[in-house]
């Protein structure tokens, strides 16, 4: 897994920012100002993309963004999340990464 952690949490952080942000009818140009970010960064934090998500940044687009407490608490726990990493990555050494491979062309061989 990536340094940048779950996919899922970034995932539904990055739709509910474009969709706060869609909603308030602020400019992408306006956020990144906001937070002083580039466009790249930005587009994709709103687009579940791995980068680093810094919670100071996701607290201020919501201010920005006019959201409530509430959604800034929740948008803050989803940040927290997404840079954890699941579970399973503590058994990411259990199986060699020569067994993985050999595993996927068996089974591309067999048309499963």
């Amino acid at each position: 897994m990536t340094p940048t952690g779950s996919t899922l949490p970034r995932r539904m952080l990055a739709r509910q920012l474009r969709m706060l942000r869609e909603k308030s009818g602020v400019s992408a140009e306006f956020a990144r100002d906001a937070i002083g970010v580039g466009k790249q960064t930005l587009w994709r934090m709103e687009t579940g993309q791995p980068v680093r998500l810094n919670p100071l940044f996701i607290e201020r687009l919501c201010q920005v963004y006019g959201a409530g407490d509430d959604v800034i608490r929740m948008m803050l726990g989803l940040t927290e999340e997404a840079g954890r990493t699941g579970w399973w990555h503590a058994y990411g050494d259990a199986i060699p990464n020569t067994s993985i491979c050999s595993w996927g062309w068996r089974r591309r061989r067999k048309g499963l």
